[in-house]
Formats: C-alpha cells, structure tokens, sequence
C-alpha cells in the first residue's frame, strides 16, 4: 500500500498536536462512480488515499479541493486558473487533477 506510512504515522501526529479528526473514507462504489464522471481510472495511490479519507478528513488537510467528489470540477476549473496565473502549457485530455490552490 502505498500510505502506510502515513497512516502508521496519522495517529501520533492527532496525539503530538493533541487534535482528533474524523475521517470519512469513501467506498468503492464512490470511487467507480468517480471514475464514471471523468471518464479515466484514477491511479492505485489515489484510490487508497479516497479508501483512507476521501469524502471528509475532519479538519485534517481541510480543503474540499481534494475529495474525491471535486474531480470534475477540479479539471474543469483548473485551465482557467492556469490561464490566471499566466501558465502557458495547457492540460492533456486525460489529465486528472486531484487538488489546486489559487
């Protein structure tokens, strides 16, 4: 699995900064229904990130960009704030893009 660490790691980070969070994974059912909507199969990395806490991560790297329900949005938005920010590459059609930050 590509988050072990980072899982092993989750509950001594919540004890050392003294917060709990309540994660909320997503489902596979989710997850198909996500690939549905973009049209691509989401690589093995995202899908255990989604399986880990893919619909809520309860405060936890708390930016709804990164969900799982926010892919088509996040493709569709992404050109126009590339353009904003004056990037001149464009996105490939089977770009998947899984968060950003303006």
């Amino acid at each position: 699995m590509y988050l072990n660490k980072a899982i092993e790691l989750f509950p001594v980070f919540c004890h050392e900064t003294q917060k709990s969070y309540e994660l909320k994974p997503s489902n596979e059912r989710q997850i198909e229904l996500y690939e549905a909507e973009i049209q691509l199969p989401l690589p093995k990395a995202y899908k255990e990130f989604l399986l880990w806490l893919g619909e809520s991560a309860g405060g936890f790297m708390n930016s709804y960009v990164l969900i799982g329900n926010c892919l088509r949005r996040n493709r569709e938005e992404a050109p126009e704030m590339m353009a904003e920010d004056g990037c001149p590459e464009l996105l490939p059609e089977d770009a998947i893009v899984f968060a950003w930050y303006g």
